[in-house]
């Protein structure tokens, strides 16, 4: 049995950080996917191919089974014993024990979203490796797996977070449900996680790979840190966000996106929104000269999209938008950044794949680095 998955992946369009104090984040699909293909055989192995050059192969017999835990936390203790170099092998372990298959299983991933950059790289694979081993256990036949999909979204969500506790400890959960549902959505997990699906047209962004590596899980301990010492400070910085992301939210459902005042509020929103980043430390001075740079020369406001510290800047691209544009703005950037794409947001979620097609078609980006 042979089946094909591919998960979108995300812009936090406005509410980083703000987000894990109860308070609300706008975030987005986007046309940059992961692929991943597996099959069922009757080896004794899972075999991985992350890339057209790296395999990985993991021998059944070396995993000592228990008898099935189903507590999450019991798990990750049990997990312990059988621990890889890499983290998307833990996964691949995790999910195979979790669900309790026995095949022999070959995996295939392709990936056009850059990792360690704050675009839910990690949730893209989180949530094919989920659907594709889900799929499996519950030995769903190629004529249903759309429907299974799609009245399974939830616990495929559900499951696809507890992989990303692998690799990134205790997340918000955004960047997982933004791959299994796609689209855009308002989300918000005080005093209990909600998602609110947003109508949000196909807006034109840039994204700016800042070249610099991210460390999620230092910023959120420096905002925690901010916050702690400045309490008065960081609560009105962190309301400040949240007034951002329900002026974006409003704009993106009342005005047209092609008007001149819809792009010019948008780029006033993305210009407060890094200033109270700026505020909270997640910035830094390469961020700021880049962010300086295109508001000075070319009138576009920049901001930070995930943790900060590194990874990826945003800035919308006006409805009239051209390549003498973007080239202008590789010539401003090109020795300050490590490299520009325009992408489309407000994507399809995880979804069945019917051809191969879209998979080889992929631009390859390696899991390793």
């Amino acid at each position: 049995m042979t089946l094909i998955f591919s998960s979108p992946g995300k812009l936090i369009l406005s509410g980083e950080h703000a987000v894990v104090y109860g308070k609300s984040a706008l975030v987005t699909s986007i046309n940059l996917r992961l692929y991943m293909q597996i099959e069922s055989n009757n080896s004794s192995t899972i075999t991985v191919n992350f890339d057209d050059k790296t395999k990985h192969e993991i021998e059944l017999q070396s995993i000592q089974r228990s008898s099935p835990i189903l507590n999450q936390k019991d798990f990750f203790d049990t997990m312990k014993q059988f621990i890889f170099s890499e983290q998307e092998l833990n996964a691949i372990l995790y999910v195979y024990l979790r669900l309790q298959l026995t095949q022999g299983i070959n995996l295939i991933v392709r990936s056009q979203i850059p990792i360690g950059a704050g675009l839910g790289s990690s949730a893209a694979y989180s949530t094919c490796l989920i659907a594709c081993f889900y799929c499996l256990s519950k030995h769903i036949s190629t004529d249903n797996i759309e429907t299974f999909i799609n009245s399974n979204r939830n616990e495929i969500n559900e499951l696809a977070y507890e992989v990303e506790c692998l690799f990134h400890g205790t997340p918000s959960g955004i960047d997982n449900t933004i791959s299994t549902f796609g689209s855009s959505i308002i989300y918000k997990i005080k005093p209990t996680k909600t998602m609110v699906k947003i109508n949000l047209n196909q807006q034109n962004l840039l994204i700016i790979d800042t070249g610099i590596p991210k460390s999620t899980l230092k910023m959120v301990e420096s905002v925690r840190k901010f916050i702690e010492t400045k309490p008065d400070e960081g609560e009105m910085i962190l309301n400040d966000i949240e007034t951002c992301v329900n002026e974006m939210i409003q704009l993106l459902e009342g005005e047209s996106p092609s008007s001149l005042t819809f792009y010019q509020n948008m780029n006033q929103l993305f210009m407060r929104n890094q200033q109270l980043l700026t505020k909270l430390g997640v910035s830094n001075e390469k961020i700021n000269e880049i962010v300086r740079l295109l508001s000075d020369q070319m009138s576009i406001e920049v901001k930070i999209t995930g943790a900060g510290g590194g990874g990826c800047l945003i800035a919308l691209l006006p409805f009239n938008w051209d390549d003498d544009l973007i080239k202008k703005i590789e010539n401003i950037l090109h020795s300050h950044i490590k490299s520009i794409r325009r992408v489309q947001c407000s994507v399809q979620g995880l979804c069945y794949e019917k051809s191969i097609q879209n998979l080889l078609a992929a631009d390859i980006i390696s899991l390793y680095k």
